[in-house]
Order: C-alpha cells, then sequence, then structure tokens
C-alpha cells in the first residue's frame, strides 16, 4: 500500500479525515489489524538507487513499515490535538450490516493478510525507510496545508457518515443492554 501526497486513492486519507473531524469512528477488530505501508518517497529512492546498483533480476519488496488503523488514528489524532472515540466492530457484525472488507471501510481486512518482508531491500540497499511518524507528518502537513482537509473521494465509496453513525449508536446500544 503506497502512501503520500497526491494519493488519489483517498484510502488513508478516509481514516485521518475522521480523525480531524469525528469524535467517534468506526473501526473493524479494534482497528488492529496489520498493513505494510510504503512511503511514496522510499519507494522513488529504491528505484533511484536501484537503476546504478549491481544486481542480477532480484526481486525486493518495498514497504516501509507495518502499521494498523489504530496505529494512524492514534499518532495523527495526538498530532491534530483530535481524540476521538474509537469504537469497534467484528467482522460478524460488519459482514451482517453489510460492510465489507477494504471498500466499505478502507484498508480493513479481518486479518493481517497483507504484508511484506523488507529485509532484502534493506541489506542490499543499506536503506533506512521511513516510519509511521515520519510518514504521518508528511501526510498531516500534506493536508492541514496544501489540501485543506478536503472530503476524500475513496472510490469504491466507503461507509457513509450517517451509516457509520447508525452502526456506531447500534453496537453502543447492544453494549449498554450487557449483549458483546
Amino acid at each position: 500500500m503506497v502512501v503520500g501526497k497526491y494519493d488519489y486513492s483517498d484510502r488513508l486519507y478516509y481514516w485521518l479525515y475522521r480523525v480531524k473531524h469525528q469524535d467517534k469512528i468506526l473501526v473493524g477488530n479494534d482497528g488492529k489489524n496489520l498493513i505494510s505501508y510504503t512511503n511514496v518517497h522510499d519507494l522513488v529512492d529504491l528505484i533511484v538507487h536501484s537503476i546504478d546498483h549491481p544486481m542480477k533480476s532480484k526481486v525486493f519488496n518495498v514497504c516501509s513499515f507495518d502499521a494498523s488503523i489504530r496505529d494512524f488514528i492514534e499518532i495523527t489524532g495526538n498530532m491534530l490535538n483530535c481524540k476521538p472515540e474509537l469504537v469497534s466492530a467484528d467482522s460478524n457484525f460488519l459482514e451482517e450490516n453489510e460492510i465489507q472488507q477494504w471498500t466499505s471501510l478502507p484498508l480493513w481486512l479481518d486479518g493481517d493478510y497483507h504484508r511484506n518482508d523488507n529485509s532484502r531491500a534493506k541489506a542490499e540497499f543499506n536503506y533506512q525507510f521511513s516510519d509511521i511518524n515520519q510518514t504521518a507528518k508528511q501526510l498531516v502537513d500534506f493536508y492541514e496545508n496544501d489540501q485543506k482537509w478536503r472530503i476524500p473521494e475513496t472510490r469504491p465509496e466507503p461507509i457513509s457518515f450517517d451509516k457509520e453513525k447508525e452502526l456506531i449508536t447500534k453496537i453502543e446500544a447492544s453494549k449498554n443492554r450487557g449483549a458483546v
């Protein structure tokens, strides 16, 4: 998952926008499922380095770090001084309510399936990848200064704000009745 300025998919921005603008955010499985992210600057740097690098038909995973949606929400929330409450829904609840993995809740998969190992690229190029904090800072600065927190245009279209509020209300009502 390549992330950085001008990411037309808005899949990660979907979450950052919610951090900035909502008191409560619906997340799948407590927001803890991991994905490998690639900072676009790391990708470009390694492509440039590989042009003159003596190697024979090697394949590299260019992934900067593994992180969860929860990680991004917490880090960017601290940067923005926003502390939205995360309302967790398990995969059964989401499926029963026709919320699809990856599309209805961008970047959410029911498990840690979308991960890669970058150790070969680190060793071959002696490269220090960006971490989540650097990447989050770049993104927050971009959306704060250049994009002015425009409404995300995630495609395919995720759940609406109204549907998200409806599901959060349903989860909270269930907890208040003692159901888990």
